[in-house]
């Protein structure tokens, strides 16, 4: 059973894929430093691993494919930031995103 600062730290790395960001949110008074070493460890726990799973799958089920990865949001922007203006015409996957 996770304590309320394991479960903590699962929902916000599963949303944000942040492990010491999600780390200090759930133990704020933790050190940068320790916040990178303690996220890892926590991250190799087998019941911290399948809590983030179910909570990324709980995630999908509600919303379906609307959810994003961190990488494909990234990938995203990147592409929509580097579009030139005369791409993002109506038949373009992009101008679809957008729209």
């Amino acid at each position: 059973m996770l304590s309320a600062q394991q479960q903590r730290f699962c929902a916000v790395y599963a949303t944000d894929g942040n492990a010491a960001a999600a780390y200090r949110a759930a133990y704020p008074s933790s050190s940068v430093a320790a916040a990178n070493t303690s996220a890892s460890r926590l991250l190799k726990n087998a019941d911290i691993q399948a809590e983030i799973t179910r909570i990324r799958n709980t995630a999908t089920g509600v919303v379906g494919m609307a959810v994003l990865s961190i990488a494909e949001k990234r990938d995203f922007i990147a592409r929509l930031v580097r579009a030139r203006v005369g791409e993002l015409r109506g038949d373009s996957d992009l101008w679809q995103s957008i729209k």
